[in-house]
């Protein structure tokens, strides 16, 4: 697995924020649960960068 480093092997940088989540409800992140995170991340981040998404958006 790539990430932003470009290294294999290596967690992507929201992996910190997933594994937080993951233990808030005492479920062991998998990794399709950590892909799919990344991947909703970048969707994201993406949308914000091309103007199309606010983060401000977000609801809590």
């Amino acid at each position: 697995m790539a990430t932003d480093s470009g290294r294999a092997g290596h967690l992507p940088a929201c992996a910190p924020a997933a594994y937080s989540q993951a233990a808030e409800t005492a479920v062991e992140p998998t990794r399709t649960w950590l892909l799919e995170t990344a991947d909703d991340h970048q969707a994201m981040a993406d949308a914000a960068r091309l103007g199309d998404y606010h983060y401000t958006d977000l609801e809590d």
